[in-house]
């Protein structure tokens, strides 16, 4: 007993150290944060309204993605989480916009 209990003990602080490095890595990044890309999507559509914003991987690129309010339609726009730029906007009804937010299956949409 007292060797599973020495084993569990063990694994947990391996899985500790992992943890820990693995922030340290993600600290060394250069990218921008939430806030920042926020800004960058209300500096661009003027008055919108975000409703949604999840943090995601796209065709190997770390994104923002958005959801938002604009005009009396809901538009979609992802900004490179490293390079801060602009990688696919669309509205709900173009067939290049990403797909409607019940349907997504990567990250956690957060909103209302």
């Amino acid at each position: 007993m007292a060797f599973l209990g020495l084993m569990l003990l063990l694994c947990a602080a391996v899985l500790i150290a992992i943890a820990v490095a693995f922030i340290s890595s993600l600290k060394g990044r250069k990218g921008i944060s939430k806030d920042r890309a926020e800004q960058l999507v209300l500096r661009r559509f003027a008055h919108a309204k975000i409703i949604g914003v999840r943090f995601a991987k796209m065709n190997g690129r770390l994104v923002w993605e958005f959801e938002f309010r604009y005009k009396s339609e809901i538009h979609r726009v992802a900004v490179d989480a490293q390079t801060a730029a602009f990688i696919k906007t669309g509205d709900s009804r173009s067939p290049h916009a990403y797909p409607a937010a019940g349907t997504r299956t990567l990250g956690q949409r957060i909103g209302p």
